[in-house]
């Protein structure tokens, strides 16, 4: 029964192709790998590697322009098992640069290596065989880095300093005659259009471009940076108030009775919100009240704090204390007292007499002023004390006006003993 059907299945035409198909694939298996083991292969679409470090061209300065992209295809010969595995990535293909000795264009052979060399097979040809190249004077140009923002705008009492690239500077490095083509480097932010009340940083790529305004290619360019970060400052306006200090002020002394014109008493600034929204007063310089003369211009540098700016670049202010209303008086001091006496020791003051001491204050307060108003006070706490006689300074007291003051600097002797 078995075997009718088998003997109908051979009448059947399309079972007999199938297995002449059959029949026929074995048998070219048997000669393929066992008789005819060897064959040929086209691997297509390798990439020239133009790459190559230890050309002889870099030596001499040069480079390649306009590389571009070429593709070749190689055929190769050997065992079917091992042509029939490879790939692209298993062959190198590079120009012979050895007929390059100046700029100038050039035809050149090309030459294929394996990539593994244990696998055993024969490179037969490339085609094409040759590519053109031309070669120029390699060459590096410096560019300031151009920050370009669009849709920029700030908020109501903000305002935008001085919008900076980092890095500010770029090196380009490549052929001679492509570096001739570019006139400046740019960076483009392109903003959402909404107000801005902070300081924002927007990373770009930096983009080459002509003396027409044409964007340069950059593929046979080397930049030494391809981004920069542009920098937006945005700051909050304000009023700075501006005083003065006073050192060596007399005890009791009000320094709020002096008055003074100053050239500026405010300036305005600007700078980060919570910044300016945390303003204390400025304090320009320090008058020197023991050096104090009426009429006096003092003239102090203004220096901010880093991150505030200066609006209007005033660089100085000016203190002047009018003539009008102040006077001095010269008087001797006789009451000379110590302050901080040590019990360890016995100190006897030696000086009676402080003779031209000079008073400033309101004239019609100053007339009122006798000797016995000035208090001189030797604090021994300020000095160092030792075995003999000493000059050291003095400070006055005046307990019964807080309006006037010793202008000067005075002395007294005293003499010391160790008990």
């Amino acid at each position: 029964m078995k075997n009718s059907k088998l003997s109908k299945l051979f009448e059947k035409r399309w079972f007999n192709i199938l297995l002449s198909v059959v029949i026929a694939f074995i048998v070219w298996a048997i000669v393929a790998f066992n008789v005819s083991p060897e064959t040929t292969r086209h691997i297509t679409d390798i990439p020239v590697n133009l790459n190559v470090p230890t050309a002889a061209f870099h030596s001499l300065g040069l480079e390649i322009v306009d590389e571009g992209e070429f593709t070749v295809t190689v055929e190769v010969s050997g065992e079917r098992n091992v042509i029939g595995s490879l790939t692209k990535d298993d062959i190198t293909v590079t120009p012979t640069f050895t007929a390059v000795n100046q700029a100038g264009t050039y035809k050149l052979k090309l030459v294929a290596t394996k990539n593994n060399s244990l696998k055993v097979y024969n490179i037969i040809s490339i085609a094409p065989e040759s590519i053109t190249l031309d070669f120029d004077i390699a060459a590096t140009k410096k560019l300031t880095v151009e920050p370009s923002i669009e849709g920029l705008d700030v908020a109501d009492g903000f305002l935008v300093g001085s919008i900076t690239a980092t890095p500010q500077e770029i090196t380009i490095r490549g052929p001679e005659s492509e570096l001739a083509k570019i006139s400046r480097a740019s960076a483009f932010v392109t903003l959402n259009g909404d107000p801005l009340t902070a300081t924002t940083v927007v990373t770009s790529d930096i983009v080459l471009i002509g003396e027409s305004g044409e964007i340069q290619p950059t593929d046979n360019l080397v930049l030494s940076s391809d981004t920069a970060d542009i920098t937006i400052p945005v700051y909050k306006k304000g009023i700075l108030n501006l005083e003065i200090g006073f050192i060596n002020e007399p005890d009791g002394f009000d320094t709020s009775t002096l008055d003074y014109v100053m050239s500026n008493s405010s300036i305005p600034v600007a700078a980060a919100e919570a910044t300016i929204d945390n303003l204390s007063d400025k304090i320009v310089g320090y008058v020197d009240l023991a050096d104090f003369e009426i009429g006096k211009t003092y003239t102090f540098e203004l220096e901010l704090p880093s991150g505030i700016v200066n609006l209007d670049n005033i660089a100085t202010v000016t203190v002047t204390f009018p003539k009008e209303g102040l006077a001095t008086r010269s008087i001797k001091v006789d009451d000379i007292r110590f302050d901080n006496l040590p019990s360890n020791y016995d100190i006897e003051i030696l000086t009676d007499t402080i003779n031209n001491v000079t008073l400033i204050g309101p004239s019609d307060r100053i007339d009122n002023m006798l000797s016995g108003s000035v208090i001189a006070v030797i604090d021994i706490n300020e000095i160092n004390i030792d075995k003999g006689e000493f000059s050291v300074p003095v400070r006055f007291v005046i307990p019964s006006d807080s309006t006037v003051w010793v202008s000067g600097k005075y002395s007294a002797l005293i003499s010391v003993q160790p008990k």
